[in-house]
């Protein structure tokens, strides 16, 4: 069973604009995902120009249902459409919300 290490990457501006917070959306991941076994987001911060969520999928084999619940709850959380979901094992991963 290997982890998986997830950035989400939220543009400042975008953010913003969307109505939505870093905060409101961690929580929300954080609930999603505990809830699912699937994981738990591990940190984040927020920056002049961006704002991150750190994410861990417990299991690699897992990573795929992980990802579909991520961007639901995204979605759901009003997160805007230029959000990156960002990872690096098992292999190089990019996905843009919108």
């Amino acid at each position: 069973m290997e982890m998986v290490f997830l950035e989400i990457v939220f543009d400042a501006g975008d953010l913003s604009r969307s109505g939505s917070d870093r905060d409101a959306i961690e929580t929300a991941l954080d609930k999603a995902l505990s809830d699912a076994g699937l994981g738990v987001v591990t940190g984040g911060g927020t920056g002049r120009y961006a704002s991150i969520v750190e994410v861990e999928i417990y299991d690699s084999s897992k990573l795929e249902q992980g990802l579909q619940l991520i961007r639901r709850t995204l979605t759901s959380a009003n997160a805007p459409p230029s959000t990156l979901i960002k990872g690096s094992q098992p292999e190089k991963l990019v996905i843009r919300l919108g």
